[in-house]
């Protein structure tokens, strides 16, 4: 499967696992990010996982992207709107 097909997949469901991250301080977020994924990691098969991150002045959500760009987990990530979805 590829990963537009997985994202669209996801997009349809209303029960991913979901991070919230609306108030908090970069330093705050990236704290809670990575066992977020620690959690959802699947060594048999790639989960699909929301992050939001809201929309603001959007410092938040370029600090949780650049984040996840750097990850060993994060095979994949959509932006969208104040959150992203996240294969690992």
């Amino acid at each position: 499967m590829n990963y537009d097909t997985k994202i669209f997949a996801a997009q349809l469901r209303d029960d991913l696992p979901t991070l919230d991250l609306h108030g908090l301080y970069p330093n705050e977020a990236v704290d809670k990010i990575d066992p977020f994924l620690f959690n959802n990691f699947s060594a048999d098969d790639e989960q699909v996982v929301k992050i939001i991150y809201g929309g603001g002045t959007g410092k938040l959500g370029e600090m949780v992207i650049e984040f996840l760009q750097n990850h060993k987990m994060v095979k994949y990530i959509e932006k969208e709107f104040g959150c992203c979805l996240v294969v690992v």
